[in-house]
Formats: structure tokens, sequence, C-alpha cells
């Protein structure tokens, strides 16, 4: 069992090739978000962000919902 799951936090599943093509700001998903490995650039609101930030605030956005 994960830390989390001995806190009572319940697990979420998050498919991790939505979380590196989708915005956290507007959702948008789309394989030419992705620039390269490091940057994240939106192709809709155009946020830019380091893809690792940018897939974090998703997870986490996604886990408030739950």
């Amino acid at each position: 069992m994960t830390a989390a799951g001995r806190s009572g936090v319940p697990p979420v599943y998050d498919d991790p090739a939505c979380t590196s093509r989708q915005c956290s700001r507007c959702g948008h998903i789309d394989r030419k978000n992705r620039v390269d490995p490091a940057t994240f650039a939106c192709r809709a609101c155009g946020v830019t962000l380091r893809a690792d930030d940018n897939a974090s605030h998703d997870i986490e956005r996604k886990g408030e919902t739950v």
C-alpha cells in the first residue's frame, strides 16, 4: 500500500500520455503541445511551461476533482 493509501487518500489513476499533452490551464489536448521533452506550449491558449510543471498542475487538478 502506498503512503497516500495508508493516510486515507484514495489513489487516482491518470493516463500519463494525456498529462504530457493536456494543458493545465485550458484543458486542450494535442500531441503538438509538447515542443520538446522539457517544454510544453499550448496550441490553444498559448501558455508555455516546463513540461513537468504542466503535468504536475494537470494531475493536481484531476486529484482535486475526485
